[in-house]
């Protein structure tokens, strides 16, 4: 029982550690939540987003090509400096938060699907040019 407990209070740590250095990375002031989607996500699907993009971020799969792992290592870098939308879309009948990222040092704006149910990333897409 104790090590159950030990656990419970060491992933709770974690998870307020990566929320809190998420706050340093992207500032609240440069974060949106859209209402012109087809439904509206709330702060604590925006953080459990937020959460599972410095994730998938950090950790890309093994399948991830050369180019987006250096668009990843490109994000990381200037995190600080993106602006994020986040607009409630229906994809395959889900609900997934589209988390749309844009930066004034970076021209290219990158988007990642979230599902706030399981906390995961969903996709990764690199918009183009803007």
């Amino acid at each position: 029982m104790k090590i159950i407990v030990a656990c419970v209070i060491a992933l709770t740590v974690v998870q307020i550690t990566v929320v809190a250095g998420l706050d340093t990375d992207i500032p609240q002031t440069n974060r949106v939540i859209l209402k012109t989607g087809q439904w509206t996500p709330s702060e604590k699907d925006v953080e459990k987003a937020l959460v599972a993009i410095q994730a998938y971020l950090e950790t890309p799969s093994r399948s991830t090509n050369v180019w987006t792992s250096r668009e990843i290592k490109e994000i990381l870098t200037h995190a600080k400096d993106y602006r994020v939308q986040f607009k409630g879309v229906v994809l395959a009948g889900r609900k997934v938060i589209h988390c749309l990222f844009l930066s004034g040092s970076d021209p290219d704006p990158y988007a990642l699907f979230c599902d706030p149910r399981t906390g995961k990333c969903l996709r990764y897409l690199f918009t183009g040019f803007t």
